[in-house]
């Protein structure tokens, strides 16, 4: 058999990989992977993202996105449908009067998403915000 599949080395994915290459080394042509790996590639997938899993341990990405309740990226909704995603400027919050800034985006494991542009006058700690956005459970 040829060389086993290989990733960028995610020291997450390392013990699982492993386990999927003497997989791949013993099975018979067309024989499934194991439930019990699947489960642990799901695991996985929910703490690191899909596609950084099906990357690292070769898994195809479709399966392994509906094995592990992922529901993929929301189809765009038509206008006025009730989206899931409100943009809110902090000067709208603050009451300040809006003034351009940059844009800080953030989107965590899950596919949550956090846009916020702060103005000069806002008085808001992005960093602050970022950091609660990413250490929320749930």
């Amino acid at each position: 058999m040829g060389k086993a599949w290989r990733g960028d080395g995610a020291t997450w994915a390392i013990a699982l990989r492993e386990q999927v290459d003497r997989w791949r080394g013993s099975r018979e042509k067309g024989a499934a992977m194991p439930e019990a790996l699947w489960a642990s590639a799901a695991v996985l997938a929910r703490a690191h993202g899909v596609y950084a899993v099906s990357r690292e341990l070769g898994l195809c990405y479709d399966t392994l996105r509906r094995r592990s309740g992922w529901p993929g990226r929301p189809k765009r909704e038509a206008a006025g449908s009730g989206g899931g995603f409100v943009e809110v400027r902090a000067a709208q919050i603050l009451g300040s009067s809006p003034t351009a800034g940059p844009l800080v985006e953030v989107w965590d494991g899950s596919g949550a998403h956090l846009a916020v542009r702060p103005g000069e006058q806002d008085g808001l700690d992005v960093a602050e915000v970022v950091r609660a956005f990413l250490s929320r459970q749930g």
